[in-house]
C-alpha cells in the first residue's frame, strides 16, 4: 500500500476512539514525588541500578518491595494520599483507576502495586543522577550486538556511573590537576579500593541486566571478574571514569 492510499479521516477516527487506561506507573509519575539523591540512595541504590539497565521481572519486584518498606513513612504516605486526590481530579480515566490503587495501598501498604510503582519512579529519577544526559544502556547493548569485536570498548562507557562509588572531592580533583606536570591525575586519584568499587558496580549492573541488555551485561560481568590491574595506567575502567570526572570538573558549564 502506498502512502497516498491512507485515509486520513480513518486515522482521525482511530485517534478519537483511543482511550487512556492509566497504569500504576502512570499514576506514580503523575504524583510527581521527587527523589532525594542523598537521603534516599541507601534504600534505592540497587533498584536504581536495575532501572538503569531496564531490568524487569520478579527480582525487580523484590527490590521494589524492599525499597518501599525502607522508604515508607508518614511523610511519604501523606504525599501519596494528597497526590492521589489531585490525580483523581485530572479526568474520568484517572478517577477510575485511583480508587483501586488506593484500596491496594490501604490493604498491602509498601507491598502494594502503587507503592512499588512509586519507588520504581523514584529509583528511575535516582539513576538519572548517576549518568550523563542522553546516556542509554539499551543503545550500548545494541552497539555491542552489531559490533561484538568492540564490545569491551563500548561497555566501558558505562564506567562513568561509578563516579558516586569513589567519592572524589573537588579538592582532590583540583590537586590532581595542579600536579599534572609530575604525576598523571588518574594515578593521583587512584586507590585499589576505589578502582575495585567501580568494577564491583559494573558487575552488579551486569548481573541485573542479564535479561534486558544481555550483550552489555555479559561484557560488564567479564570486566568485573578480571583481576584488578596492578598498574593504574593499565586499568581502562579507571581511566574511563577519571577522564569523565576531570572533564566535568574542568568544564562545569557542561554539567
Amino acid at each position: 500500500m502506498g502512502m497516498g492510499e491512507f485515509d486520513l479521516a480513518e486515522l482521525d477516527a482511530d485517534d478519537d476512539e483511543f482511550e487512556l487506561e492509566p497504569t500504576a506507573g502512570d499514576v506514580a509519575a503523575m504524583l510527581r514525588i521527587g527523589v532525594d539523591p542523598e537521603q534516599d540512595r541507601a534504600a534505592l541504590g540497587e533498584l536504581a541500578d536495575a532501572m538503569l539497565v531496564w531490568a524487569r521481572g520478579r527480582r525487580v519486584r523484590r527490590l521494589a518491595e524492599r525499597a518501599a518498606s525502607a522508604l515508607w513513612n508518614d511523610e511519604l504516605d501523606g504525599l501519596v494520599r494528597d497526590g492521589l486526590e489531585r490525580v483523581a481530579g485530572e479526568g474520568p480515566e484517572w478517577a477510575t483507576v485511583v480508587p483501586e490503587l488506593r484500596a491496594g495501598l490501604e490493604r498491602d501498604g509498601p507491598r502494594s502495586e502503587l507503592a512499588r510503582a512509586i519507588v520504581e519512579d523514584l529509583a528511575m529519577q535516582l539513576s538519572g543522577h548517576d549518568q550523563p544526559v542522553f546516556f542509554c544502556t539499551c543503545c550500548l547493548d545494541e552497539g555491542i550486538v552489531h559490533a561484538p569485536e568492540a564490545g569491551r570498548e563500548i561497555a566501558l562507557q558505562i564506567a562513568v556511573v561509578g563516579c558516586r562509588d569513589v567519592t572524589i572531592s573537588a579538592g582532590e580533583l583540583r590537586a590532581a590537576l595542579a600536579g599534572l606536570a609530575t604525576r598523571a591525575p588518574t594515578e593521583a586519584l587512584a586507590t585499589d579500593e576505589r578502582r575495585q568499587a567501580v568494577r564491583s558496580r559494573l558487575g552488579r549492573l551486569g548481573d541485573l541486566g542479564r535479561g534486558s541488555v544481555p550483550a552489555l551485561a555479559a561484557e560488564l560481568r567479564a570486566i568485573a571478574a578480571e583481576p584488578l590491574p596492578s598498574r593504574v595506567e593499565d586499568d581502562d575502567v579507571w581511566q574511563t571514569l577519571c577522564e569523565h570526572l576531570l572533564a566535568e570538573f574542568g568544564r562545569p558549564e557542561l554539567n
